[in-house]
């Protein structure tokens, strides 16, 4: 069952979109929410599988809280839902540790479809040519393959800090604050199994995680 947190600040839509997910079975809405403020309260207390945010929030920007809502909850996945999308915006969402973008132009089964592959750890992005440099990957199914299931950000991060480049400086060239930055720099570390932000990149050169993503580059 996919525990789902609804976030959105329009009560005629997200009383809609609930009534619409009553009648989906693997589908639960354990809580909603209004507001970012209300979203990280609402993560913490009840540890959605997925958290559903609406882009356009009345107390601050959305994606950027994307790091806060995953301090309350670090085992939920973050969709964002938006009526509009570019690659700006997925790469935002990306780099912030969100799991996909999808848009709520599309059929309501595309948005279930979404839920339920975040839910199952891969990355959704709207279906669109420009959107799709920004797709996270699908998880590796243990320690020790695939990239640890890297996000796209988080091994653009990775790059960054492998080249020499400050938390600060990162933060300016993918304008994100630093804060968000250093979040991301967790996660990473997190993944790799590092205590402190001087390990990360001895260990991702040990994993041969860095040669993958010059590869990519390449």
């Amino acid at each position: 069952m996919v525990r789902l947190l609804l976030v959105e600040d329009h009560d005629m839509v997200a009383d809609a979109l609930a009534l619409a997910f009553d009648e989906v079975e693997d589908v639960e809405v354990v809580a909603r929410a209004r507001s970012v403020a209300e979203t990280v309260v609402a993560a913490e207390r009840h540890r959605p599988s997925v958290v559903l945010l609406d882009r356009r929030l009345s107390d601050g920007d959305a994606v950027a809280s994307i790091g806060e809502i995953l301090e309350a909850s670090p085992d939920s996945r973050v969709l964002v839902y938006t009526g509009d999308a570019n690659r700006a915006l997925a790469d935002r969402v990306v780099v912030a540790g969100g799991s996909g973008l999808v848009l709520k132009a599309g059929p309501f089964g595309d948005l279930v479809g979404a839920i339920r592959r975040v839910a199952d750890g891969y990355g959704v992005f709207a279906d669109s040519p420009a959107l799709s440099p920004a797709r996270a990957p699908a998880p590796a199914s243990r320690p020790g393959e695939g990239d640890f299931r890297l996000t796209e950000g988080e091994r653009e991060v990775l790059r960054m800090l492998a080249a020499g480049t400050e938390i600060d400086d990162i933060g300016t060239r993918l304008r994100l604050e630093p804060g968000l930055v250093r979040h991301v720099v967790r996660g990473i570390m997190a993944k790799l199994g590092v205590t402190s932000e001087a390990g990360v990149v001895p260990a991702a050169r040990r994993h041969g995680l860095l040669e993958r993503t010059e590869r990519r580059d390449g």
